[in-house]
């Protein structure tokens, strides 16, 4: 009878590398504390369903043609494992606390102990990047991960990998913001950002794997809900012309503030939902780059 394997005795490394196996993280990789995880490989059998004289199927038409791996991770990220992801997540490497989006993204490895074996995923790229505020809660990140394959390894997680950041995640209390289509507005109920960088994922060509997993195109968005008081009336039925805005979040000596160029936000009348309930605007805005300066700029300052 073997051992269960308890999610709570489980590791996460990544290394941002040409990863191929478990030896390749090492010194150089990080360790994450994460809340779950999906990431996994499914395959697909092919049967040619021919004419036999027998409504049986036999075992040797039977072909292994796809293995697509990828799944999500939930995290409740420090600023100092932002410093990473950040970089995976935009394309672009930190210059002076700021991170620019690139036209291409960065491959990585993800290495996962789900205690009776190690799983290893190579060639992966941020599909998509989540992060949600909500009140009175921790400010969380979710990765949608496409990777190529998928490798297990009875090897021992390698004790060479560094230990978990020791800092603190971001609250919902240390979010502030500011939408140059209404200077008065400053309350927030919940946030989502989304960045998504579109990869195409059906591209195996004459290979079982993923052969690339090129990036398409780029949407970000920002999604609030706040008070419908007179300090928010002017977020209702924006100009299509779309305005700036930021979003920061602050812990200590720690920072993080997206910039968005031009926010267009089409018009969600509020409504009384029922007796004793408050009235809402929920914004569904989408980020346009604006003339040379980029849909989305983040600045960043993981030092305490």
């Amino acid at each position: 009878m073997g051992t269960p394997s308890i999610a709570t005795l489980g590791k996460m490394g990544l290394d941002v590398s040409t990863v191929t196996g478990i030896a390749d993280f090492d010194a150089g990789s990080i360790q994450l504390e994460y809340i779950s995880e999906q990431l996994k490989m499914t395959e697909t059998h092919a049967y040619n369903a021919g004419i036999r004289g027998t409504r049986s199927r036999v075992k040797e038409r039977v072909r292994s043609t796809r293995k697509a791996s990828a799944g999500q991770i939930v995290m409740t990220p420090t600023p100092v494992e932002l410093d990473t992801l950040f970089y995976l997540i935009l394309g672009t490497a930190e210059a002076a606390d700021s991170f620019v989006l690139a036209e291409t993204i960065p491959q990585f490895g993800v290495l996962i102990d789900r205690i009776a074996n190690r799983f290893i995923y190579t060639g992966c790229f941020v599909s998509r990047a989540t992060f949600r505020g909500s009140q009175g809660e921790l400010i969380t990140l979710t990765l949608d991960v496409e990777a190529k394959t998928e490798v297990v390894s009875a090897t021992v997680f390698p004790v060479t990998v560094p230990v978990i950041d020791a800092g603190a995640p971001y609250i919902m209390g240390d979010c502030t913001f500011a939408l140059s289509a209404d200077a008065s507005a400053a309350e927030v109920k919940e946030f989502e950002i989304v960045i998504d960088n579109v990869l195409n994922t059906d591209r195996f060509m004459n290979s079982v794997t993923r052969s690339q997993i090129p990036t398409t195109d780029r949407i970000i968005t920002l999604a609030m809900s706040v008070p419908y008081t007179a300090d928010e009336i002017d977020l209702h039925a924006q100009s299509v012309a779309g305005a700036a805005g930021t979003l920061t979040l602050t812990n200590g000596g720690t920072s993080t503030l997206f910039t968005f160029a031009n926010l267009k936000s089409p018009a969600d009348s509020p409504v009384n939902g029922g007796r004793g309930q408050e009235g809402m605007l929920n914004l569904q805005m989408t980020a346009y780059q604006s003339s040379t300066t980029k849909e989305l700029v983040i600045t960043h300052d993981s030092s305490v």
